[in-house]
């Protein structure tokens, strides 16, 4: 196991800060969209709204860090050279979303986050298990078996309660 160095604990503190607001915001983002497909009615319709927004909003910020710059240009170039599952990306995030607004107001919000979570952890322990999409592997160990037989125990806790 590696060292700890000096003034670790407060940047990976960070690191886990941001992790915890963008698990928060994927509830909010799936009842903001259910209550949007009220007045838009056509799932498809409803995403390809937030889509538009979340593009507007990460171009902005793009351009923000561009300027100040904080962050390299875009390349495109190599996209060209891109394997194809390097666009499923795209597809998962619209798969997410659209299921997301499908789900909330049928099966409530802690529901619909507690099977994604689980789905979540459940498809990023194969992941790791196999090192797939250019991963370094990650062993299924025991105690992450454990970890997530107890997510899947949880989940179906949540929605049976």
């Amino acid at each position: 196991m590696p060292q700890a160095t000096p003034g670790a604990a407060p940047h990976r503190a960070g690191w886990i800060v941001l992790g915890l607001i963008a698990g928060a915001a994927l509830p909010v983002q799936g009842a903001v969209n259910a209550a949007l497909r009220t007045d838009l009615r056509p799932p498809l319709a409803v995403g390809t709204v937030s889509f538009i927004v979340a593009t507007l909003t990460i171009t902005v910020v793009f351009g923000l860090l561009r300027a100040a710059g904080r962050t390299p240009p875009l390349r495109v170039r190599p996209l060209a050279a891109m394997p194809r599952w390097g666009w499923l990306g795209g597809v998962a995030a619209a798969v997410y979303v659209t299921a997301t607004l499908l789900l909330i107001p049928r099966i409530g919000a802690a529901t619909t986050v507690a099977l994604t979570v689980t789905g979540q952890q459940l498809a990023s322990a194969v992941i790791d298990h196999f090192g797939l999409f250019r991963l370094p592997p990650r062993p299924l160990t025991k105690a992450r078996f454990g970890g997530l037989t107890a997510l899947v125990i949880g989940c179906a806790l949540v929605q049976f309660a």
